[in-house]
């Protein structure tokens, strides 16, 4: 019985060595190696976002070395642009200079209106005399006729060429005409030469279209309208206070 219990002992200790021998005999299982990096090819550099444009800062004033804005200057701006001037830049810019064309222009024609119907009469009666009469009326309705006519035939041709050629040389065309029409009835005696002065000033009387659309020009839309009502305002509404009163007591010293 002793044996039987060794031979069990010995068969036990070889089988427990055997699977400890199979065991030991499997390779051990590796750990995952790390994933390499990807090596950028040589020779290439990673493309480069565009730098940003250094700012100009504000553009000067065109027509002026010390960056003073005048109308001219904006008119040219908005010529070459095709757009209007800033309204922080054409509120800088004053408007005296329109204003004072204008109020110029119709004081000269307020002057000179009153002796109107003393020449035409003059002219139309036969002793020359300055009693209204029905020729003289007449004539005085001829002139004004010719005037309002040409006047209405030029001012939109003047207003295109006004686009191209800015409107400062216009209003010197029309206080050009407003003194030789003027001027020409003054020193004539004929009824030829009188109608000649009337359509040379009728012509040039694009004075008041020019400032109005210098003042479009150089003024923001809100304040626009107030800009428009100083115009008609003081230019034409003083204007023939000032000129009318002055030329009618002018007329009746002089005769």
């Amino acid at each position: 019985m002793r044996q039987w219990v060794v031979a069990l002992v010995a068969i036990l200790a070889v089988c427990t060595g055997a699977a400890g021998k199979g065991q030991s005999s499997q390779p051990a299982p590796k750990a995952p190696a790390p994933k390499a990096l990807a090596s950028k090819p040589a020779g290439r550099s990673e493309p480069k976002a565009p730098a940003p444009k250094p700012s100009r800062g504000p553009r000067p004033a065109l027509g002026s070395n010390k960056g003073i804005l005048t109308p001219c200057s904006l008119w040219k701006r908005r010529r070459r642009t095709g757009l209007a001037p800033l309204p922080a830049e054409a509120g800088s810019v004053s408007v005296a200079w329109p204003i004072f064309a204008c109020f110029a222009y119709f004081l000269s024609v307020a002057l000179t209106a009153p002796a109107m119907p003393a020449l035409c009469n003059s002219l139309a009666n036969a002793d020359s005399s300055t009693r209204v009469s029905a020729a003289g009326v007449t004539l005085m309705g001829t002139f004004q006729s010719v005037d309002q006519l040409m006047t209405f035939l030029f001012d939109p041709l003047w207003g295109a060429v006004s686009d191209h050629v800015g409107r400062k040389p216009l209003q010197l065309l029309a206080c050009f005409g407003v003194t030789a029409g003027w001027g020409t009835v003054a020193l004539s005696r004929s009824l030829p030469t009188l109608l000649l002065g009337r359509a040379v000033d009728g012509v040039t009387s694009c004075m008041l279209p020019m400032c109005q659309s210098a003042i479009k020009d150089i003024t923001p839309p809100e304040q626009l309208v107030q800009k428009l009502g100083l115009l008609q305002g003081i230019a034409v509404g003083a204007a023939f206070i000032v000129g009318g009163v002055s030329g009618g007591v002018l007329s009746k010293l002089r005769g």
